[in-house]
């Protein structure tokens, strides 16, 4: 008997011990799951973090580069008028956040420089300038070379006025002289005096000499600057 209860005993301690070590096991088991899955977590979320970071430098490197300086070249018919309204903003700004609360808060900075009409579309074909100022029409030619993102801005109209000294004896035969007339002297249209004045007693057979620094084949132009932007 009593080595049956011994036998017995024996069983019991070995189930409750095997009981025991399975449940240590399934402790550890959960344990470890537990953990591999807290792992696999933050691996996930570290990777979700560098795809968005590096979205974000892609994004940042694909937009546009804000530029906070704007050169303005060509016509010295609008330099005046530009440098004034370029020192006006600047001082009034400063910086472009001041402008527009999306820009970046970087100094304003708005050059202009003189050279002609022609400086100034040739500065803004090859994108020397950003802007070229021009005191005439632009030619379909210039156009064509700005390409399909040419946009002008015609910003005024200047006028053009012909003077005579008093003592000039054209004054003794006319007081006003048409738009037109002036037009066809400069552009050679109209050569000597008879072609002009029939029986002019102003030496008829001399020819007109029309002195200017360019041909003028207009009595008002359009100011304006153009851009390939």
């Amino acid at each position: 008997m009593k080595k049956f209860l011994a036998v017995v005993t024996s069983m019991a301690m070995a189930i409750s011990l095997l009981t025991a070590c399975g449940s240590n096991t399934t402790s550890t088991e959960a344990t470890t799951a537990a953990a591999s899955e807290a792992a696999s977590e933050k691996e996930t979320a570290g990777k979700e973090a560098e795809e968005s970071e590096s979205a974000a430098e892609t994004a940042k490197a694909d937009s546009p580069q804000f530029q906070s300086s704007i050169l303005f070249c060509g016509s010295t018919s609008l330099y005046p008028i530009l440098s004034s309204l370029a020192s006006s903003f600047t001082e009034k700004y400063v910086t472009w956040d001041a402008v527009d609360s999306s820009f970046p808060d970087s100094n304003i900075s708005v050059y202009v420089a003189p050279g002609g009409s022609g400086v100034g579309v040739s500065a803004a074909i090859d994108g020397t300038a950003d802007f070229g100022m021009l005191a005439r029409d632009i030619k379909d030619s210039e156009i064509e070379a700005l390409g399909e993102h040419y946009q002008e801005f015609v910003v005024a109209k200047d006028a053009l006025t012909v003077s005579v000294n008093a003592e000039n004896p054209i004054c003794g035969i006319m007081d006003d002289m048409p738009a037109e007339t002036i037009r066809q002297i400069f552009a050679g249209e109209i050569a000597t005096w008879t072609r002009w004045i029939p029986l002019c007693p102003l030496r008829p057979s001399m020819s007109i000499s029309a002195i200017y620094p360019a041909a003028l084949t207009r009595c008002s132009r359009r100011v304006s600057w153009v851009t390939a932007r």
